[in-house]
């Protein structure tokens, strides 16, 4: 495996290659025009002894606090991606054994990324040539500091010869990046705490306050403050007596080698008895939709104007049917409709 992290990658961008891709993905010229003025127009002066000397009009790169420049750089990183794709068609490249399946051969995240490939020197050559003929057209280069060589299982020798050609020093696991191991933070990051929120916002409009809470706390739990996080893991295997008992209550949940989510729901949640609205808003026949919003307007959750000014998202409460107070109440017993149903 080869990480290579590109050298000063906004600063060197070819302005052509830009023009190239945005033509060649099928922009509207118009588009284009503007979109080459914004990133060719900036001028420079160098600053000396507190005073400006000089002004000179840039010849490449994209600006870092512009916010068209992160897209402009991804449509870029896709020429290299697909050079990479078309290695599918090399029969004599040999993937990884773990990306074999799948066909991959490379991972991109922002301006490093991964090159995978099996103990084979022509498969390397073939990755590194990609990346070359990638730095010729579109002026980005890497940085040996910063590139690493990743080894598993291979002898010596293939390792002094790969050495030698990429000029890169060996790596250890876990990568770091900005000196932070990546992997295991961003895999949980990724996998447990953005799937719950995905879940919960596809059924709930969250607060902005809410949304803003969760990104701080992945991005202290990224950058080392995971003290709230821990906090919430060490809560949980309080309550079930330790990791152990916490691991047995999990594994009791899986079926045919896979967990099963509802009997690990079963397991984590509090038994709680009936209430006796139960059968009158979960009645089978009903439409699945109007069991749940009864069953929001009992627990008084609906997304009222009410609720929605608290939380920061509207400024004004003004029922759209009688320019009264919206409201639970108002929209089911109060409002002349509702009462005459």
């Amino acid at each position: 495996m080869i990480s290579i992290d590109i050298k000063k990658a906004f600063d060197t961008i070819n302005w052509d290659f830009t023009n190239e891709m945005l033509n060649g993905l099928g922009f509207p010229v118009k588009m284009i025009n503007r979109i080459m003025a914004c990133i060719s127009s900036p001028k420079f002066s160098i600053s000396l002894n507190d005073s400006l000397h000089g002004y000179f009009k840039g010849q490449r790169g994209l600006r870092q606090c512009d916010p068209l420049s992160p897209y402009l750089f991804i449509l870029e990183m896709k020429y290299l991606s697909r050079n990479l794709d078309m290695l599918k068609e090399d029969r004599s490249f040999r993937y990884h054994p773990r990306c074999c399946e799948l066909k991959i051969t490379h991972l991109i995240f922002a301006d490093n990324f991964l090159l995978f490939s099996n103990e084979d020197l022509h498969s390397v050559r073939r990755l590194f040539n990609c990346f070359k003929d990638f730095s010729v057209v579109a002026g980005l280069e890497a940085n040996p500091e910063k590139c690493k060589i990743f080894y598993g299982g291979v002898d010596e020798v293939f390792k002094s010869t790969v050495n030698n050609y990429l000029c890169f020093s060996v790596g250890a696991l876990p990568i770091k990046y900005l000196g932070v191991p990546m992997i295991c933070r961003l895999q949980i990051i990724k996998s447990v705490i953005l799937g719950i929120q995905i879940y919960w916002t596809s059924n709930y409009l969250l607060s902005v306050k809410v949304l803003q809470k969760i990104d701080e706390m992945c991005r202290n739990f990224l950058w080392g403050k995971s003290e709230q996080i821990l906090k919430v893991r060490d809560k949980a295997l309080g309550l079930y007596g330790g990791a152990d008992s916490m691991k047995l209550l999990i594994q009791s949940c899986y079926r045919n080698s896979k967990i099963q989510i509802s009997a690990l729901y079963n397991a984590l949640s509090p038994a709680s008895s009936s209430v006796s609205w139960h059968n009158i808003v979960w009645e089978t026949i009903n439409n699945p939709r109007y069991p749940f919003v009864c069953w929001l307007a009992i627990q008084n959750r609906l997304l009222t104007q009410d609720k929605l000014i608290n939380w920061g998202i509207v400024n004004n409460n003004c029922c759209c049917l009688c320019m009264g107070t919206e409201s639970k109440d108002h929209i089911f017993f109060e409002f002349a409709f509702s009462r005459d149903i």
